[in-house]
């Protein structure tokens, strides 16, 4: 929009305060050019008017934007989500969050005896809750995305699939993991979920760990797919864990993740939190996964930093119900 359409349309709110004019027009701009939602616009407006606090004209332009701009709950970003989810920080979760939870769900199943009968229930599942991807082993890469294809709703948000790489020991060649990858993509896959070598990262041979990442990360990016790093954390220490995160971060890649589901444990609070503050500054982010059983463990997840969740127990999560199925990834 050229500069003296801006400032016809800006003459219609009456501005009388000339200082204000060109920190009022560059929010304007703003709010007509890009995609902010209600949360941040609210956020947005406290912040502008307690430094102009007698500019009724800003209270109307903040409101009136909140408005004209709202858009449908099963668009937004996870970190829009987030921000909606971590401003309620109460102990039980909210009815209306129970959408904002299920859109930060991999709907996940990776046991070995999965067969293509379980896959299919997955995804149906995935698409009834409006889950963010399912997560699966390579071999079902295509079977899911044909599934979710044929279920495809016009009024649903589109499910992905999610991949795993590597899985569950991070131990196979650098080259593996990076043809793996592309074999999944190539079957439909959306995102990539791959381990860390973690005898490596122990042993302190970092240039190893980080070669490993880049090379699924690279061709993640190259597709335009999500790529995740799995730590499993239950093997490592503090000083570890913020190690594996700073590679996985230079390296590129999108998510940092707890856990594979497959070791001594699954995702903590303190693995989450700490990660949370190594990713966030960088504009990464965290997936938890391992252990999550129930809408209050998600919520609690999602509070501490993490954007997306790993869970088997997605539809008892999506019900506000607790998984009595033991440990559940």
């Amino acid at each position: 929009m050229s500069s003296a359409a801006s400032e016809r349309n800006f003459s219609t709110f009456g501005f009388v305060h000339s200082k204000l004019r060109n920190r009022l027009l560059a929010i304007w701009w703003v709010l007509q050019k890009t995609t902010l939602r209600p949360s941040r616009l609210t956020k947005m407006h406290r912040i502008v008017l307690q430094r102009t606090p007698s500019s009724r004209t800003l209270t109307k332009l903040a409101k009136t934007a909140t408005r004209t701009t709202s858009i449908p709950m099963n668009q937004m970003t996870d970190a829009e989500m987030r921000l909606i989810s971590c401003e309620r920080r109460v102990p039980q979760v909210a009815p209306d969050c129970s959408r904002i939870i299920n859109q930060f769900v991999d709907h996940t199943l990776l046991k070995a005896d999965a067969q293509p009968s379980e896959i299919k229930t997955l995804c149906q599942e995935a698409v009834q809750y409006s889950f963010c991807t399912v997560c699966v082993n390579a071999s079902y890469a295509s079977l899911a995305r044909k599934t979710l294809d044929e279920l495809k709703e016009s009024s649903k948000p589109h499910v992905k699939v999610c991949c795993v790489v590597g899985f569950p020991l991070g131990a196979t060649t650098t080259a593996t993991k990076a043809f793996e990858a592309q074999q999944c993509l190539d079957a439909g896959a959306e995102e990539i979920d791959m381990v860390i070598n973690v005898g490596m990262l122990q042993a302190g041979e970092y240039d190893f760990v980080l070669r490993d990442i880049c090379a699924v990360v690279a061709v993640c990016k190259e597709r335009g797919a999500i790529s995740k790093v799995i730590l499993e954390t239950a093997l490592l220490s503090p000083e570890q864990i913020r190690k594996a995160s700073e590679l996985a971060i230079a390296a590129g890649a999108d998510f940092i993740k707890t856990s594979t589901g497959f070791s001594t444990r699954g995702a903590s609070e303190e693995d989450v939190k700490l990660m949370a503050s190594i990713a966030e500054p960088a504009g990464k982010k965290v997936k938890a996964s391992g252990g999550i059983r129930s809408a209050a463990d998600a919520q609690k997840l999602i509070t501490l930093g993490a954007t997306r969740l790993g869970t088997s127990a997605g539809v008892e999560i999506a019900q506000g119900e607790h998984s009595t199925n033991g440990f559940t990834i």
